[in-house]
């Protein structure tokens, strides 16, 4: 039990791992902007 529950976390790990590379790789490009550049003003607004 003890295992499928180690097994579902990494799963859950690897899914939210995979959502934040779409974030950063996939959303600039739709948009047309620079990843470095997407990322630095999400952090700039940030308070």
């Amino acid at each position: 039990m003890s295992i499928t529950v180690i097994v579902e976390n990494a799963r859950v790990a690897t899914v939210m791992n995979l959502r934040s590379e779409l974030n950063e790789n996939i959303f600039p490009v739709m948009y047309g902007e620079c990843p470095s550049t997407l990322r630095d003003t999400r952090l700039a607004r940030k308070p």
